[in-house]
């Protein structure tokens, strides 16, 4: 039944993860997001065409070059990729330009809270909706199972204080926000949960200084 299949995948990640390998914990989490294709790759492509580019996934951790807009930009520190600046009608429009190398970011073009839509490029439109509705039910379920025993394996981590494998699962739950507008808020609203930060703040009011930088 389906409920018997979503204990079995809960059970076998939590199993794995207790003696994994750290190289070997992102290749098993993708073949259990692909579960229902052929591969991880095929997946890809399916959420490439079932998801629309509601905003920009560009992000940056080193030195890069952006663009910033007086006529568009909601905020101070307002920018996009320099990608969405000649997509748009900035350049165009001559609206008051500025470039600059920013140092850690991500593009706000398609996010209407950050940035005017009137000056959101011909690739992102914004968001309308709740766009994980663009994913199939099943693949949704399936993503949310995995978040889930992704989230029960880190709550009794912190319970025992022993944090395995948890910069491999951060930085799984990162790549997810490149997959699409669909995915990223799939698990932001699984990992922002009320019931698991409490889990975590109950769970870390104590911890050192070193604790807290491991999570």
């Amino acid at each position: 039944s389906k409920i018997l299949s979503k204990i079995k995948m809960e059970e076998e990640i939590l199993i794995f993860l207790k003696t994994a390998d750290p190289k070997q914990i992102k290749p098993f989490l993708d073949s259990k997001l692909s579960q229902d294709f052929d591969s991880y790759e095929e997946l890809l492509c399916f959420l490439e065409k079932c998801q629309p580019k509601l905003s920009c996934n560009a992000n940056w951790l080193s030195e890069r070059l952006i663009a910033s807009c007086k006529n568009c930009g909601l905020f101070d520190n307002s920018c996009i990729c320099i990608s969405c600046l000649l997509d748009g009608n900035h350049i165009p429009e001559k609206h008051q330009i500025f470039l600059a190398f920013g140092e850690s970011g991500s593009c706000d073009c398609g996010q209407s809270q950050l940035w005017n839509p009137k000056g959101f490029c011909k690739k992102h439109h914004g968001q309308h909706g709740n766009p994980e509705e663009y994913l199939p039910i099943h693949l949704r379920e399936n993503f949310n199972l995995i978040f889930n025993a992704l989230k029960k394996f880190i709550i009794s981590e912190i319970e025992k204080r022993t944090f395995c494998f948890f910069q491999e699962i951060f930085d799984f739950i990162d790549i997810l926000a490149e997959l699409g507008d669909g995915v990223r808020r799939l698990s932001s609203i699984s990992f922002s949960e009320e019931n698991f930060l409490q889990a975590i703040l109950i769970n870390c009011y104590d911890f050192t200084s070193k604790e807290i930088d491991i999570i």
